[in-house]
């Protein structure tokens, strides 16, 4: 059984890869406006403490849950003024997840 740091350094190596991997697929850009990403924004959230399960932490951190967004857009994501509606963020990563498959 793992330890709790032993599972924190798992998932933290997890969580790099993943969002390296959403990263290179989006080239790098904001996939919403076009500009040099910055960020990679969790489209479906993320899991909360490192005290959940691995699995859920696959379920959440996985690149093809993830979209790269510059900060701009990754802010009005999370409640910053415009905010963009979910069901957008949701359709842009459905849009890019079929032009790459």
């Amino acid at each position: 059984m793992l330890t709790q740091r032993q599972r924190s350094h798992k998932l933290e190596a997890y969580r790099v890869q993943q969002a390296r991997l959403a990263w290179e697929r989006d080239d790098g850009i904001c996939q919403r406006c076009g500009r040099a990403g910055g960020e990679v924004h969790h489209v479906y959230g993320h899991a909360a403490t490192f005290d959940e399960t691995f699995k859920m932490h696959e379920r959440y951190e996985r690149s093809d849950r993830l979209l790269t967004l510059c900060l701009d857009c990754h802010r009005c994501c999370h409640n910053q003024a415009p905010l963009i509606p979910k069901d957008e963020i949701v359709e842009i990563l459905e849009r890019v997840l079929r032009e790459v498959a």
